[in-house]
């Protein structure tokens, strides 16, 4: 979903697609919570769709001050977002998180390791 932007602000159409990127990327992580696969992938499709127009865009250079810090504030939320459906997705680690959450929960040998 576009997002309209002032017309005479040179970096507003750019933090608009790093907004409607983290929105998109905000909506694969609650799919990958719930397990659906098949939305995660065409939602990331959608996204790499969305990140091509910013390829040899220049985006720094249009940005001021306050641009600057609001880019880097998405580009680090989908980062997170990233190596949450990252960890979702890989199924050793969900498997050493129950491996290691057991005993601690059970009061076994590692209760209290942490």
């Amino acid at each position: 979903m576009p997002v309209f932007e002032d017309a005479s602000d040179p970096g507003a159409p750019i933090l608009g697609q790093y907004r409607e990127i983290e929105s998109a990327a905000a909506v694969m992580l609650q799919a990958a919570r719930a397990g659906d696969w098949a939305r995660v992938a065409r939602i990331e499709h959608a996204i790499r769709e969305l990140a091509t127009r910013l390829d040899g865009a220049d985006p720094l250079r249009r940005l001021d001050p306050g641009q600057r810090r609001e880019r880097l504030r998405i580009v680090r939320r989908l980062l997170s977002i990233d190596a949450e459906v990252r960890h979702l997705a890989d199924p050793a680690s969900l498997q050493l998180d129950r491996l290691f959450a057991l005993p601690r929960a059970a009061g076994g040998p590692l209760a209290g390791a942490a």
